[in-house]
């Protein structure tokens, strides 16, 4: 699973808007820069979604909180979705009776088959083998994308999420050779071409399910990284 991305010398909002051909911007933010840092679950990240016909910026909880919560609850790790158990979620729902279905419950099923999928922009993330993190990233691109789903939930209101919580999950696959040595999992990064589908509310989720595959480029690098300081993993 992926637990950390890094946003050392991240993207402008304006680079972010600029990249994802987005339509809509706050003037007061193109030019802001973020922090330096790691982002873990639970932190706010940006996820780019469709929105009134349109790609949009915005910020979510790392965390999926479901529509049918009425409380923030860590019992499970919802910060990644397998993308082997949503294909598989999906088609057990798909061949169910229409009364069967109602009883077929899964937090991720709801954003899938409503459309509510996004991407999460990220320039590298880590992975962890034997307490050592390693740092991943793609040769050349100064920003990627990883496949995720989004959800809000009205009924959970916090001092940083005043008027609902909007949350994502970063969705899972088989690792490529390059990550395979590391971890049995990796994000599920999309190339530039596959956005529109993935984002747009009107692929069918079949088509959706279909790109959640490892990433096929060889220019996938890793390389250690040391631990600073609260055991947070921090570039060399």
């Amino acid at each position: 699973m992926c637990g950390r991305m890094n946003k050392e010398e991240y993207p402008t909002w304006r680079e972010l808007y600029e990249y994802y051909n987005l339509f809509t911007a706050e003037a007061d933010r193109l030019d802001a820069a973020w922090q330096t840092g790691d982002l873990k679950p639970t932190d706010p990240v940006p996820i780019v979604a469709h929105r009134s016909h349109c790609r949009r910026l915005t910020m979510a909880r790392w965390w999926l909180v479901p529509r049918y919560a009425r409380e923030l609850d860590s019992q499970f790790s919802m910060f990644n979705a397998r993308s082997d158990k949503l294909i598989d979620i999906y088609y057990r729902w798909k061949a169910s009776t229409p009364r069967l279905r109602q009883m077929i419950r899964s937090a991720y099923l709801a954003p899938l088959l409503d459309g509510r999928r996004c991407l999460i922009p990220m320039n590298g993330y880590y992975e962890f083998k034997g307490g050592q993190p390693y740092f991943f990233t793609i040769n050349g691109a100064r920003l990627f994308s990883v496949a995720g789903l989004w959800e809000w939930n009205k009924h959970i209101r916090t001092p940083e999420w005043p008027d609902g919580i909007l949350s994502c999950t970063m969705i899972t696959t088989e690792p490529n050779s390059a990550a395979a040595p590391i971890h049995d999992r990796m994000p599920a990064i999309l190339r530039p071409y596959e956005y529109e589908d993935w984002l747009s509310t009107n692929t069918a989720p079949e088509h959706a399910l279909s790109l959640l595959k490892p990433y096929p480029g060889n220019d996938l690098t890793v390389r250690p990284v040391e631990l600073g300081m609260n055991d947070q993993p921090s570039l060399f």
